[in-house]
């Protein structure tokens, strides 16, 4: 049966919840602005940069080395034409992530009410992980982005029972950008087709018409990706099928306490560390209250806005991909917990679902005072974000940069990790100035140093290894045609320079 229509509050009112929700997204952009370009590149951002700054046909070319399909690194070479400082590689993650505020309000309020939408943007904008993943040059926030859009649309159709049209487009185009920005974007599509055939099946007569548009609307979200689908059948065998991950990317084979880690830091506070677990229990417990209090409405059929059974959009977008995840991480592979692990866009309907927990909470001083406490673990993990510094990749450029001659080589890890993040900080022209440097395709073998043979041809080697990571052989075995000269660590990287001993 059709939802029956929401209430709007007094339009005053709505003036001011959306003025407080723009004063919020000023204060989200003043985080993400902060210290945008103060943190060195890590690799993968420098990744994005080498795929994305020569050009769309350069760009395409790139991507085979990747595992995303192309909508990001597309909008990152458009955005590129800005410039290719620090600030502005990161920006367009900013842009994204900032968009996602407003559009996390006005999906709220029309399905649980505008104070309920004001503490889920309240919930969004200090959250450490959004604004982490605003200051990365990386695909998440573009794809939290596009999702934000297609569960605008979703709600507007789960809410309004002329369907309108604008609803539709921003489901299908939303949705279908969101895989193509990156894979996992499809189950939170998963989840909008759960939640809408427990709908369906629940009013099947009187909701016919809805189901008979929805097949066509999925069929449209098809229709977006295929033109994707000849680059990405290569694009899986080249990168996720099992064998390939195992040989390419053993990050994505991820253990049982990786993915605890994960899902703390997902579903309760990222950046606290010791403290995370306390706080993540009480986080769960809060969205636990607010499933019970939309189920609960929905089974009254009188529930929060006048809206019929609010909880399955949301429930549907935040506990449905989860659950498959984990159960496909448990019974067929464990690259579905690194899938987890880009679930980005999972915090804004999971903020409505917090929201709706506190919002439930009686009486109303417990409430406030629980909204306080998850807004102080907040404050504490964003502090101590703020003050985590990644991989100095710019100072050990910098110690290379004056110092490199003609004859030197570079001896990364095996799996050469701080590639991109060096050849972005030494500068153009990006490749031919150090042997064993270099931002060719990858499989154009052949730039990399990787056995003692190819170290020996060099004057002088440099040996740049971050804590973690394995050299592919050790440079001892060069004695005695090559002693060390120079041993340096910045931060978690080791950085030693070996001299060839005079005859």
């Amino acid at each position: 049966m059709p939802s029956p229509p929401v209430p709007s509050p007094p339009a005053r009112d709505l003036r001011i919840a959306w003025a407080a929700t723009l004063g919020l997204t000023a204060l989200f952009a003043a985080l993400g602005l902060h210290g945008l370009a103060g943190q060195p590149l890590w690799n993968d951002e420098a990744f994005s940069f080498f795929v994305a700054w020569n050009g769309l046909g350069h760009t395409l070319h790139m991507m085979r080395q990747d595992t995303q399909p192309p909508v990001y690194y597309l909008l990152l070479t458009e955005w590129l034409r800005l410039g290719h400082g620090v600030a502005v590689l990161r920006g367009l993650s900013l842009a994204a992530m900032l968009l996602t505020v407003p559009l996390l309000f006005d999906t709220a309020r029309r399905l649980l009410g505008v104070r309920v939408a004001l503490l889920a943007v309240l919930l969004l904008v200090f959250g450490p992980l959004g604004v982490a993943w605003a200051q990365k040059a990386r695909p998440y926030p573009v794809q939290a982005l596009f999702v934000a859009i297609a569960f605008w649309g979703f709600v507007r159709l789960w809410t309004e029972g002329r369907r309108p049209l604008l609803g539709w487009a921003a489901y299908v185009l939303g949705g279908g950008l969101a895989v193509l920005t990156q894979y996992p974007a499809v189950f939170f599509l998963v989840g909008c087709n759960a939640a809408m055939a427990v709908r369906v099946l629940a009013a099947w007569r009187a909701e016919r018409r809805l189901a008979g548009a929805w097949v066509l609307a999925q069929l449209a979200l098809l229709l977006v990706w295929l033109p994707w689908l000849p680059d990405a059948v290569p694009q899986v065998l080249s990168h996720l099928t099992p064998d390939r991950i195992a040989a390419k990317h053993t990050l994505f084979l991820v253990d049982g306490g990786t993915l605890l880690g994960t899902l703390g830091g997902l579903l309760g506070v990222a950046s606290l560390w010791r403290g995370q677990w306390p706080f993540a229990l009480l986080y769960v417990a809060v969205a636990v209250l607010g499933a019970a209090a939309l189920l609960r409405a929905g089974r009254r059929g009188v529930p929060m806005s006048g809206v019929l059974m609010p909880g399955l959009p949301v429930l549907g977008a935040v506990v449905v991909p989860l659950a498959v995840c984990v159960l496909a991480w448990a019974l067929l592979h464990p690259v579905f917990g690194y899938v987890i692990y880009t679930f980005v866009w999972l915090r804004g309907p999971y903020a409505m679902l917090l929201a709706a927990g506190l919002a439930a909470l009686r009486p109303r001083w417990l409430g406030i005072a629980a909204a306080a406490l998850l807004l102080l673990g907040d404050l504490w993990g964003l502090a101590n974000y703020k003050a985590t510094r990644t991989v100095p990749l710019d100072a050990v450029a910098a110690l290379l940069a004056p110092q490199l001659q003609q004859g030197d080589g570079l001896l990364l890890s095996t799996g050469q990790a701080a590639r991109w993040g060096l050849a972005y900080y030494l500068g153009p022209p990006y490749a031919g100035r150090l042997d064993g440097l270099d931002i060719a395709d990858i499989p154009a073998e052949g730039w990399p140093i990787a056995t003692p043979e190819q170290a020996l041809r060099v004057a002088r080697l440099w040996v740049v290894l971050p804590d973690a990571e394995v050299l592919p052989f050790q440079p001892a075995t060069l004695a005695p045609a090559l002693t060390r000269a120079l041993r340096q660590r910045f931060g978690s990287v080791l950085v030693e320079r070996y001299d060839r001993v005079a005859p």
